[in-house]
């Protein structure tokens, strides 16, 4: 699908201010039918609730095109929770507008909402792909809900002609591939083309009558003859992301949701089938895609992820060697029991001293003062209609989140600088009650409750069934720590599974036995880099790196000057490019608080 450009109208219904007539129609024509991009910015209030548009096309065979619909505002100020933006944040959505979009297929109303999963990461745009006959028109309206507040709201449009376009290689070549369905959707990287891809794969690469699922993959194409990146998520796809190493060899990428998570789901994901949420499946998953793709990307392949991304980079190398030339797992870690006690002691050794013992009798302080807290921590709740029977009740669950405050502090790394301005022990213990409840929401955060707990995630059965993950620091606690960990919750319909750790166990000697070409990177101050792969003291092919002062978004341009000329000298070697990282000290490209979910 080639773009040009289109001679398309677009006809703009807006809701005037009151001095306006109320159908006055802005028809904004495309400048001597060359533009193929129209945006908009619409001012959405109480006085102006709706807008309509008309999109129509005048290809001779007809046209394809992107429209989205994106909040203009702070997500934080909106949604106007106290542990917004901090990476602490429970679910919220706040409705903006419905989407109408009408088109001679039929209506499709489509929520806009700001929402987020937990503080770091927000959704506030929607964005629907359509297709037009000649003369045919896309209507959408957009309606306010009811009490959202007023907001701008972006609007763009794109189109592509069909006329006399002819499929690229490319998609000559996604056209053959079995049992897959794709389509082109819209990139922030310069000089790529993305393909949104679902490709049927085995629930069991070993028994195809097991059943199937569809399993979501994002191609970034820039050049067949360019390195192709092999970029596993270990969880859902998000969003479009090149890894420092795409961007760095202008390369390709093949960016894979991992099994049973996101859009990746089974159709039926109860009872058995969840045996089939295993490192080994994981990884012929991705053994299956680099035989499909490698006829097309002919270049040296290499495969990289963060955390558990990482961990799944790993294990496909394990089984299947000779698919990439090399494999970077970023902050991977290796677990050897649900929770792994190894991580306590680098959790008592990160950061300077005077940093931690302050992060610690802040947790210290407010749980010897949580008898006072509970009571309107409790009245809150019930004013929220919130609930924590599956924590064990609410002192359970504000006892966990004080027991992993320390944890996520050093995951995320963002709040260093605020270490020092955190009240002390001394500080909390001289707190009014009204007063340190506010402190305990502000750095504490508030408990998690059923809500976000009661559906339990694919992560966790995997962590109950192999993977493994930390056990929490606690000993700081003293005697006032009352209750167990909140548990670890499996999906709906999936069976508790039983640990059996001996498979990474293998993986870890496989490690030590300096057989693949494996560059790891860790951050020194991460608290997942308690549980890091042991390797080879004289290792030739197996590596492991530390990027000084770094958290759980460690990456190359965080190392030190002399061990990142020695990582782009191995990748070098193995891929027959040098990465050019077009060097900018600090500033990991993902936000951590994303790249590893297991937090409890």
């Amino acid at each position: 699908m080639t773009r040009i450009h289109l001679s398309v109208f677009l006809f703009l219904l807006a809701a005037c201010a009151p001095e306006s007539p109320v159908n006055e129609i802005l028809r904004i024509e495309n400048s001597a039918g060359k533009a193929d991009r129209i945006s908009l910015i619409l001012q959405q209030s109480e006085a102006s609730p709706n807008s309509q548009l008309g999109i129509f096309c005048e290809g001779e065979f007809g046209c394809d095109g992107t429209l989205s619909v994106r909040v203009l505002a702070d997500a934080c100020g909106l949604l106007a929770q106290p542990d917004c933006g901090t990476g602490l944040m429970d679910a919220a959505a706040l409705d903006i507008a419905s989407v109408v979009v009408s088109a001679p297929s039929g209506d499709r109303v489509l929520p806009l909402r700001v929402a987020t999963e937990d503080g770091s990461y927000f959704a506030q745009e929607v964005s629907i792909e359509f297709e037009a006959d000649l003369g045919e028109m896309l209507g959408v309206r957009i309606q306010r809900a009811d009490g959202a507040p007023d907001v701008q709201l972006a609007v763009e449009a794109v189109w592509e002609d069909r006329v006399g376009a002819p499929p690229t290689a490319l998609e000559s070549f996604l056209d053959g591939l079995p049992n897959a369905r794709y389509y082109e959707g819209p990139t922030t990287y310069e000089g790529y083309r993305v393909y949104v891809i679902d490709i049927e794969q085995p629930l069991d690469h070993d028994n195809p009558s097991a059943g199937t699922f569809e399993q979501r993959v994002f191609l970034h194409h820039r050049d067949e003859m360019a390195p192709m990146t092999l970029f596993s998520t270990g969880y859902q796809l998000r969003r479009e992301f090149l890894a420092e190493l795409t961007e760095s060899m202008t390369g390709n990428q093949l960016s894979v949701e991992h099994r049973f998570f996101g859009d990746s789901m089974p159709n039926d994901a109860t009872g058995e089938v969840w045996e089939h949420l295993n490192v080994r499946s994981a990884a012929a998953d991705l053994h299956r895609i680099v035989e499909l793709f490698k006829p097309f990307y002919a270049a040296p392949w290499l495969s990289t992820g963060h955390s558990k991304g990482g961990m799944t980079s790993l294990f496909h190398m394990y089984f299947h060697p000779d698919d990439v030339a090399m494999t970077v797992p970023y902050v991977a870690p290796y677990s050897t029991q649900p929770r792994d006690p190894r991580y306590i002691e680098h959790l008592d050794s990160i950061g300077e001293t005077e940093c931690r013992e302050r992060l610690r009798g802040l947790a210290r302080g407010m749980l010897e003062r949580l008898d006072e807290i509970l009571p309107m921590l409790e009245a809150e709740a019930l004013e929220n209609g919130a609930r924590y029977d599956l924590s064990g009740g609410i002192r359970a669950a504000a006892e966990d989140r004080i027991e992993t405050h320390e944890w996520e502090f050093w995951q995320v790394g963002e709040n260093l600088d605020a270490c020092w301005i955190y009240p002390s022990y001394e500080d909390v213990m001289a707190l009014h009650p009204e007063e340190a409840l506010g402190q305990f929401q502000s750095w504490i955060g508030a408990p998690r409750e059923d809500r976000s707990l009661q559906n339990g995630s694919s992560y966790e059965y995997q962590v109950l069934a192999e993977l493994g993950s930390q056990a929490f620091a606690n000993h700081y606690l003293g005697d006032a720590l009352q209750s167990p960990n909140v548990p670890l919750f499996v999906p709906s319909g999936a069976p508790e599974p039983t640990f059996d750790g001996t498979l990474l166990a293998e993986i870890q000697e496989w490690v030590l036995r300096d057989e693949a070409p494996i560059v790891f990177v860790y951050g020194e101050y991460d608290p997942w880099t308690g549980g890091r792969y042991e390797v080879p003291e004289s290792g030739v092919l197996v590596r492991s790196f530390t990027a000084p002062a770094a958290f759980h978004g460690a990456d190359i341009r965080s190392l030190s000057e002399s061990d990142r000329e020695e990582v782009l000298t191995i990748i070098e070697g193995s891929m027959g490019t040098r990465p050019d990282l077009g060097f900018a000290a600090g500033g990991p490209a993902i936000q951590p608080r994303l790249l590893h979910e297991g937090l409890r």
